[in-house]
């Protein structure tokens, strides 16, 4: 059995949204635990000017892995401002969660 590795940039966010520290990420999943925190997985971040000393300018606009998973409480998630990334429209956690 052979696992496709898809190229480091050709992943696309279903979703965006913001860290607590007011970064913009998109995630290719969002779900809720049981707990009811808020589970993000498969975290990438847009390449941008200020990052092309690590990156090509080639990249630049694309999106790039950050990290396997983030969790919010619900309380946290609440303040997000997520979006859904295909249209741009701004969701509320619920939203984000149908998409």
């Amino acid at each position: 059995m052979s696992v496709e590795i898809p190229d480091e940039f050709s992943s696309v966010p279903v979703l965006t949204f913001k860290t607590l520290k007011n970064t913009e990420l998109g995630a290719l999943e969002i779900t809720r635990d049981e707990d009811g925190s808020v589970v993000l997985t498969g975290i990438l971040k847009l390449v941008t000017e200020s990052m092309l000393q690590s990156y090509p300018r080639s990249v630049l606009g694309k999106w790039t892995p950050n990290r396997a998973r983030i969790r919010y409480t619900a309380e946290e998630a609440a303040g997000r401002d997520w979006k859904n990334y295909a249209t741009g429209e701004t969701v509320d956690v619920d939203g984000a969660l149908a998409i």
